[in-house]
């Protein structure tokens, strides 16, 4: 196993095998483990994109999760803009100085090569709003409540127009939300999206292009 990087509820390790990760709870593991089982469940069953394996798994001992590790492909690569999200978080600095510690750069390797090859051109955004639209409505339907870091976004890795995709990746901020009506969650849904995405246009996708998204999307 590689520790690859760690958030304020899970450290992350890289198996042998490389296709897969080793999630490894901080705090109250069996109830933290369950919740992200549960979560990917619900994710599934409304059939959005979400990974392929999630598994509750002891290694040396060690209660845990393994799931599918997103970034094993050359042709494509997944980011959260999350990691990036504030300007005043010192990994973001430290990106546009260009100089980045080694802790950083295990935590955010996808990242950091997003950010350094940003996109020019999303050949499908209106595209993907619609579709979006559509999935947000359904999850809303279901009374669930995807929180903004939850989405992963795809694009192909080593070119500069691509297409848009995303997956449902980080499940521990997914809810069910019986208190709201269906209007007051979709909008909270459409919100949570804007802002996820506003992040990865922020951060991933090249001026001046990125002023032409961010106004599709705040029209959306």
């Amino acid at each position: 196993m590689e520790f690859i990087g760690e958030g304020a509820i899970w450290t992350v390790n890289k198996l042998d095998n490389q296709n897969e990760i080793f999630r490894i709870p901080k705090g109250v593991s069996d109830s933290t483990i369950e919740k992200f089982i549960i979560n990917h469940r619900i994710i599934k069953e409304l059939g959005l994109p979400t990974l392929k394996k999630v598994e509750k798994r002891s290694i040396g001992g060690i209660s845990g999760i393994v799931c599918e590790n997103l970034n094993t492909s050359e042709d494509k690569i997944y980011v959260s803009p999350n990691s990036l999200y504030s300007e005043s978080q010192q990994l973001a600095y430290a990106l546009n100085k260009g100089v980045l510690t080694h802790k950083e750069r295990l935590e955010s390797l996808a990242e950091e090569f997003r950010y350094r090859n940003k996109i020019a051109e999303l050949t499908n955004f209106r595209e993907f709003l619609i579709t979006m639209g559509g999935e947000l409505a359904l999850a809303s339907r279901k009374n669930v409540l995807i929180e903004f870091d939850s989405y992963f976004f795809g694009t192909q890795k080593h070119e500069t127009i691509s297409a848009l995709e995303y997956k449902i990746a980080d499940l521990d901020h997914i809810f069910i939300n019986e208190d709201l009506d269906y209007s007051e969650l979709f909008d909270r849904n459409c919100s949570e999206f804007k802002r996820a995405m506003s992040g990865f246009i922020k951060y991933f996708v090249s001026y001046p292009n990125d002023d032409d998204y961010k106004d599709q999307l705040n029209r959306a």
